[in-house]
């Protein structure tokens, strides 16, 4: 029989193709409901992002009844999240006595509180190595000079399972 693990870690790999590193860690409960927190900096500090550095808590219910492992399959999670360090661009266009249009380029740093949801599906090996798609949206709720205060959650996550 298949040895039932509770813990599992693991690491963002389309954010990091970002440059940005997201590790997480997943305490599976049962076979439907489990309960993480995220961690995620900017690994390239030249490169301005929306999360600089970033923290972020789920829980999850999986749908699926695999007999096999617990916490695997189709998920919803809710999610959420306090960045420490966040950077939006804009970019202002201006327009002179003359007539004349200028555009800037405006930098605004902040920090967010973030709610949302997500969903998923993870695949668990039987070397307790996993694979999971994750997708959804937050939204702040203190960051009212943000033009869009949508915060994605988008990932292909790698893990192992202990």
């Amino acid at each position: 029989e298949q040895k039932q693990s509770n813990h599992e870690f693991k690491i963002g790999s389309l954010q990091l193709l970002d440059g940005l590193l997201e590790i997480s860690y997943e305490n599976l409960f049962n076979k439907k409901f489990s309960t993480g927190i995220a961690f995620k900096t900017n690994l390239q500090k030249e490169k301005d992002n929306i999360e600089n550095l970033s923290i972020t808590s789920f829980s999850r219910y999986y749908f699926e009844n695999d007999n096999l492992y617990k916490a695997n399959g189709f998920f919803i999670e809710g999610f959420g999240k306090y960045i420490f360090d966040g950077t939006r661009t804009s970019t202002v266009e201006t327009t002179d006595l003359m007539g004349n249009i200028s555009k800037i380029e405006k930098k605004e740093d902040y920090d967010a509180v973030v709610i949302g949801f997500s969903g998923g599906k993870k695949w668990v090996t039987k070397s307790n190595i996993s694979l999971e798609i994750l997708a959804g949206v937050g939204i702040s709720l203190n960051t009212p000079q943000i033009s869009v205060p949508l915060f994605p959650r988008i990932d292909f996550n790698i893990g192992y399972r202990f």
